[in-house]
């Protein structure tokens, strides 16, 4: 599962993913990834996240997810413009 706001990020995870083998769910509403989880989180191996979303940030996402299945493996992704 890959989760962020911008759908170019979005886009550019699922290329690449999916040329290397591994199928994706991209979401880029974090609500709407935590209902998806809700259901089917024992199909997810990893979460890949963007800490600065809204309407709620990366940190709120993962720890709802956390609550859901404490197990879940995460790697958090951010930038920043100059």
């Amino acid at each position: 599962m890959v989760v962020d706001d911008e759908i170019d990020i979005l886009n550019l995870f699922k290329e690449v993913l999916n040329l290397n083998g591994i199928n994706d769910r991209t979401f880029p509403n974090p609500e709407a990834a935590v209902e998806e989880f809700e259901w089917n989180h024992s199909n997810y191996k990893l979460v890949i996240s963007d800490i600065r979303m809204s309407p709620i940030s990366g940190f709120e996402f993962i720890k709802k997810l956390m609550d859901i299945d404490p197990a879940v493996k995460v790697i958090f992704m951010t930038s920043f413009e100059v």
